[in-house]
């Protein structure tokens, strides 16, 4: 059986590497929710730069078919 010291020695290291823990776990969340933030802007620009695009393409298309 271990001693109240080594019980409280136990503790004490248990609680400061779960507050550790908590704050490593804060700080990935924060970043994961900012590089997810940036992915979605990158999604959004990259929709619409295709959708400009692909109306540039039939642009080009109709006017290289039909005379004006």
């Amino acid at each position: 059986m271990p001693t109240n010291i080594e019980v409280r020695k136990m503790r004490e290291d248990t609680i400061e590497l779960i507050s550790d823990f908590r704050e490593d776990n804060k700080n990935f969340k924060t970043a994961f929710n900012q590089h997810d933030e940036i992915l979605k802007r990158y999604d959004e620009i990259l929709c619409q730069k295709a959708s400009l695009m692909r109306v540039e393409e039939m642009r080009l298309n109709i006017e290289q078919k039909y005379d004006p």
